[in-house]
């Protein structure tokens, strides 16, 4: 797998002990750090605003492109058209926002990276 740093968009699996029913989330941006990731999702993009807070941080173990704390696992995949039923919508509109707007994905990471800096640590 590639470095979950270099993705142009991500799916985000965590799965809580116990709980067979894990959390799909869209990630725009993947920030890896030794102790921890943040990833930030495309609706932080959206000219209406996010519904919910775009950017998220967990600190934990790396295993290869999973990071793990005490009762939960986060698993951090390359998006693939295959995903589209799962968080393509969001990320499907943040490419197409992207283009709009004239931003390499490079670009628009390296920003959103500057913007975060202090929370991604």
């Amino acid at each position: 797998m590639r470095d979950v740093d270099a993705l142009e968009g991500a799916v985000i699996i965590i799965t809580m002990q116990g709980d067979d029913s894990p959390v799909i989330r869209p990630a725009a941006f993947v920030f890896k750090s030794a102790g921890g990731v943040a990833w930030v999702e495309p609706s932080y993009a959206d000219p209406a605003g996010a519904a919910s807070p775009a950017l998220h941080t967990r600190t934990g173990e790396w295993d290869g492109n999973i990071l793990a704390g005490k009762d939960w696992r986060l698993e951090v995949l390359p998006y693939e058209a295959a995903d589209v039923d799962l968080v393509g919508d969001s990320l499907e509109w943040f490419y197409g926002h992207l283009k709009a707007e004239g931003l390499t994905w490079s670009e628009e990471r390296a920003r959103v990276q500057a913007l975060i800096a202090d929370a991604a640590a």
